[in-house]
């Protein structure tokens, strides 16, 4: 199994010589929380469902996930959002995209009947 650490706008081997920047651990920290980060390093292939919040229209980025193996789900125009599915690795890979303002896991909602 091979985990990556993100440098700059690059995907490096843990163990490598170099270090993350302080600049690239900021901006990814703001994308994703570390829960997720550790998740994802370690998902590999496994499935990741995951709530993407894009810079600008979702729906323009419906073909690239698709290549990349991600499918989508369901598109929220209006908050601009998409809810993906898709390899761990592939998912990751997303936080170096520059219209990806967020990832968040996509988790149950619930009601609270009081």
């Amino acid at each position: 199994m091979v985990i990556f650490l993100l440098q700059g706008f690059d995907l490096l081997p843990v163990g490598s010589s170099m270090k993350v920047s302080t600049r690239m651990e900021v901006r990814t920290m703001a994308k994703v929380s570390a829960e997720l980060l550790e998740k994802l390093q370690a998902g590999e292939d496994e499935q990741m469902q995951l709530i993407v919040r894009t810079t600008d229209d979702p729906g323009q980025y419906v073909a690239f996930l698709e290549g990349q193996g991600i499918e989508v789900r369901q598109q929220f125009r209006l908050t601009r959002r998409l809810a993906i599915q898709g390899p761990a690795v592939a998912c990751l890979a997303l936080v170096n995209e520059s219209w990806v303002e967020v990832l968040e896991e996509d988790r149950p909602v619930h009601t609270w009947e009081g």
